[in-house]
């Protein structure tokens, strides 16, 4: 008699850091509340700032703007890209006050769920983000990108957050990287086996499992081990990887696994070059 399927059968061992994956679960949901078309029944849907910008993607219509005093050359520039920030859930209004001379401000009066509560408690924050980001656009030379439907956005792809990466402001992703890594569960955090499986069903569904918010491995394959006979062992984040890659026609965990860590240490070596 022949050995049997179980002695013969492959399974991935993969150790994977709960806050890490955790984290990373916890980011790209945030980020995909970034791409989802507005609510046309919410009271953002129908808002348009005095800059004749509206929002296309979920935003939050605040209570109380956030207000703050600006130079008149930076209102030129916040009018020039205030398309840019609409695109991204933020919307504001531009004024002029006139006392003994002009005062230029902005009134922030939309922005999106993943970062509405903690600039309302800390309006600084805010602020940092949208000067720091429209400078750096100035200094890049860079003008509002063309509108393009979010709606469309979603039907082209899986992850649709991801076209919209390269364009979303640095402060931005920074407080949603933040946000995802205090949500997140932590490293002594005790999960069930139920959990652990639900976080790594979730982790499976991810554009990039292989590492955190920050950057940061979130899980190793360890190693194959044949014929182990544990029920289940393929259910794990290797398991569930490998058997969706395999049903596309895709690469194996592992081998996705070097293929990755090769492209991240080839750009660390070019970081170091440059």
């Amino acid at each position: 008699m022949g050995p049997s399927n179980e002695a013969t059968e492959k399974h991935t061992l993969v150790l994977v850091d709960q806050h890490a994956a955790s984290e990373r679960v916890i980011l790209e949901t945030l980020l995909t509340d970034l791409s989802t078309p507005v609510d046309p029944t919410s009271p953002a849907a129908s808002f348009r700032s005095n800059t004749n910008s509206r929002s296309e993607i979920s935003t939050n219509l605040l209570e109380q703007p956030i207000v703050f005093e600006v130079s008149a050359e930076e209102s030129t520039l916040f009018l020039s890209h205030a398309g840019h920030f609409a695109q991204h859930g933020i919307l504001y209004d531009l004024h002029i006050i006139k006392r003994t001379r002009q005062h230029h401000s902005v009134a922030v009066r939309t922005l999106p769920p993943g970062i509405a509560e903690r600039c309302r408690l800390f309006p600084k924050l805010l602020i940092d983000l949208l000067r720091s980001e429209v400078w750096s656009r100035v200094e890049a030379g860079k003008q509002s990108a063309p509108k393009t439907s979010a709606a469309d956005r979603n039907n082209e792809s899986t992850h649709p957050w991801l076209e919209r990466l390269g364009s979303c402001p640095k402060g931005l992703l920074d407080m949603l990287n933040s946000r995802a890594c205090r949500s997140a569960v932590m490293f002594n955090d005790e999960l069930s086996p139920a959990e652990c499986q639900d976080l790594l069903q979730q982790l499976a569904d991810c554009a990039f499992p292989f590492m955190c918010a920050h950057g940061r491995v979130s899980m190793v394959p360890i190693g194959e081990i044949e014929g182990c006979g544990v029920e289940g062992m393929t259910r794990g984040a290797g398991g569930l990887l490998q058997q969706r890659r395999q049903s596309a026609g895709e690469e194996s965990f592992v081998n996705a696994f070097r293929s990755w860590r090769e492209r991240v240490t080839a750009g660390d070596k070019d970081d170091d070059v440059t």
